[in-house]
């Protein structure tokens, strides 16, 4: 499966890579990108079923794990930093725990390592497979507009770039999102809660203080990885990147300099 990608930045550069949420694409990350590629070599893919990363097929985890590992691997043999948001954060814990020496350093925002029992994964899957049927009966517009009034984006629905947000999640094709939400469902992710303890490279956990469930999540999370430093961002809720990308960049650019990963 082709991964379409984006990259900014003078490829000898050390290399960062970032991994979108759900019914996003590369372009959610442009301004970030742009603050950091003059010094790094920056790359953020398309995940399968997202903008041009075209899903072809029923893909397990193994499969999407063993797909990235060689992505990444084409770019970069001596590791790489990650920052992976959301659903994409989920995918970037799953390839550091299988891969442990895929990257130098994580950077996690709003992401969780999955559901700790089979009948919570079992639920999730059901409710997600509705959603996946909703995408693919109603209006991209009416699912955006149901989505969106989850608790979980009340403080983004403010946010004056939410329009422009909206404007590009309508350019997305939902056969395609729901072929995704399908295979990158948590209700089908392996639970990466054991495997927490085997990260031993430096790991930033970030989250909003106004997105109460995964301040909680990411907390649980750092007690279990001795490498990992958690950071709460003022005035945002579950897209840091977007609601505080000033706080975010200051975070992240601490850490890239802590890791000693500059140009």
């Amino acid at each position: 499966m082709p991964i379409h990608y984006y990259t900014a930045g003078n490829p000898v550069h050390p290399h960062l890579i970032f991994f979108h949420g759900f019914m996003g694409s590369a372009y959610d990350w442009f301004d970030i990108i742009n603050h950091f590629s003059a010094q790094y070599h920056c790359i953020a893919p398309d995940l399968p079923g997202h903008g041009k990363t075209i899903l072809d097929r029923f893909l397990k985890w193994e499969d999407m794990g063993k797909i990235f590992y060689e992505f990444i691997g084409s770019i970069s043999s001596g590791g790489i930093i990650g920052t992976g948001y959301s659903m994409g954060g989920r995918l970037m814990l799953y390839l550091a725990i299988s891969f442990p020496a895929l990257f130098k350093g994580l950077i996690i925002e709003s992401a969780s390592p999955g559901l700790k029992t089979a009948h919570e994964r079992q639920d999730r899957f059901q409710h997600d497979r509705a959603m996946a049927e909703k995408l693919e009966q109603t209006s991209i517009g009416k699912f955006l507009e149901d989505w969106y009034r989850q608790p979980l984006f009340f403080t983004l629905r403010k946010h004056p770039s939410f329009n422009d947000l909206l404007r590009q999640r309508k350019k997305e094709n939902p056969v395609q999102l729901a072929a995704a939400l399908r295979v990158m469902s948590s209700g089908i992710q392996p639970s990466l809660w054991p495997g927490l303890k085997n990260i031993k490279v430096p790991l930033l956990l970030l989250a909003g203080e106004a997105d109460i469930k995964y301040t909680k999540l990411l907390t649980s999370m750092q007690k279990r990885c001795s490498a990992a430093q958690l950071k709460i961002i003022g005035k945002a809720g579950h897209n840091t990147h977007l609601e505080n990308p000033l706080v975010f960049l200051e975070y992240m650019s601490n850490f890239l300099n802590q890791t000693g990963e500059k140009y």
